[in-house]
């Protein structure tokens, strides 16, 4: 996990204002807040997609919708492959929720879509952009208030304000996440799916924040 470190930025951008040659450009996108990589795995039965292979994150919104993080990026189709999608904003506000600790938080997953338009963007029609793979076992989350263990079970991991990504566990529409498991973010294994057919686990009506 990776901490937000606006304080930090905020110092470092009063120390640009007061140089006559600027260290950040145009193309600088701010400060990481999080990077997540890993492997593609192709589970395809060789039925690779002819359009661009894209990366992104899906956020999902209280109406059970979702919000794709966006630029995407794109992976090669050599295997093995591996992908690396850093993070520089947090989720939009559209998919914030109330998070029971307080403050608030949003999950998401990352899946594999083909780009059909080639706009480098998820733009969620499954006849365009298509969701050919993406994974089950790990759920990311995002919060904006630090929440320490409960004290009935010191044990289980703290969540840092920012980004983590936990182990998904039991039915991906109602996740166990009483006790949560953090999982490495630099070794998140995405899998094309057979038949280039694939559900992310979102969308679930009703589904709330962990507890």
């Amino acid at each position: 996990m990776s901490p937000t470190g606006f304080a930090r930025a905020l110092g470092c951008l009063g120390l640009l204002a007061g140089c006559g040659d600027p260290l950040a450009t145009a193309d600088y996108k701010g400060e990481a807040l999080f990077t997540l990589g890993g492997t593609v795995l192709d589970e395809s039965g060789g039925d690779l997609p002819a359009d661009a292979l894209r990366v992104t994150i899906l956020w999902e919104r209280p109406d059970a919708t979702v919000a794709p993080y966006e630029p995407s990026i794109t992976v090669e189709t050599t295997f093995p492959a591996r992908y690396q999608l850093t993070l520089f904003s947090p989720p939009a506000d559209s998919a914030m929720q109330p998070a029971p600790w307080g403050g608030s938080v949003v999950m998401g997953v990352p899946v594999l879509y083909q780009d059909g338009d080639g706009d480098d963007t998820f733009g969620g029609d499954p006849d365009v952009d298509p969701i050919v793979g993406g994974t089950d076992e790990v759920l990311l989350l995002y919060t904006d208030t630090a929440a320490e263990p409960p004290p009935d079970d010191p044990e289980l991991p703290a969540l840092a304000k920012g980004f983590s990504a936990l182990e998904l566990m039991g039915d991906p529409c109602a996740p166990d996440l009483s006790e949560p498991a953090l999982v490495d973010e630099a070794d998140v294994a995405l899998r094309i799916a057979a038949g280039l057919s694939y559900q992310p686990p979102l969308g679930c009506e009703g589904r709330g924040p962990p507890d």
